[in-house]
């Protein structure tokens, strides 16, 4: 439900970028925004700005819509979480995988997350691809997005061991090789979650500081 109120709200905020370029204007950046609008409003024929008018309604409507059913999954969420996870991606993983304990292994993790790398072979060839993206597409995005957070917020992290030997080597590390780091990090993020939910391991085991989710 998230999602698609989520959806909805995007597809508004193009649907009036696009009809300003059509127009010609290429400041569309936030056009909703209140600031911005009373900018746009003298640059606009009245049947745009009409139409526009109906848009930032339903926008606005959306937003509460929105923020409401977030506070509810908010709500729902523990009160101590991992420093850098926020309640509301905690919830989002856990709708998303339904239970924790459906897995019985960490390859069954990491084979649901879609963040497993691909294997092209044949007798003596043998090539490693990138990741095979099976799965859910989402959650595969929480993941990334948590993995990055982590490595601000959570730095004795466990987990982080192939991006702080990539970090040492400063600006010379690619950003296709940050890209992979990352991502190597999102999977083992995916799988100590799955060890912690289920009792197999502490958070200071795995280096997470605990604190009052945000």
């Amino acid at each position: 439900h998230r999602r698609s109120l989520h959806e909805q709200l995007r597809s508004l905020q193009r649907r009036g970028a696009s009809l300003l370029l059509s127009q010609g204007i290429f400041q569309t950046h936030g056009w909703w925004r209140e600031a911005a609008w009373q900018k746009l409003q003298s640059q606009i024929c009245p049947q745009l700005r009409e139409a526009l008018e109906d848009d930032r309604a339903l926008m606005a409507d959306l937003d509460q819509r929105l923020k409401r059913v977030e506070k509810q999954l908010k709500d729902s969420a523990p009160k101590e979480l991992p420093k850098g996870f926020g309640r509301l991606t905690f919830v989002l993983l856990l709708r998303e995988i339904c239970t924790y304990q459906r897995f019985k292994s960490r390859r069954n993790v990491g084979g649901f997350t879609g963040l497993c790398g691909g294997v092209s072979r044949s007798a003596d060839y043998h090539v490693d691809l990138s990741i095979n993206k099976a799965g859910s597409g989402f959650l595969r995005m929480e993941l990334v997005e948590l993995a990055w957070r982590m490595t601000y917020w959570q730095p004795q992290y466990t987990g982080l061991k192939v991006w702080n030997r990539l970090k040492a080597h400063g600006a010379v590390a690619s950003k296709r090789r940050r890209k992979t780091a990352i991502v190597a990090v999102a999977r083992q993020l995916a799988v100590d979650i799955w060890k912690w939910q289920t009792g197999q391991v502490t958070p200071e085991q795995l280096g997470w500081q605990m604190d009052l989710a945000a």
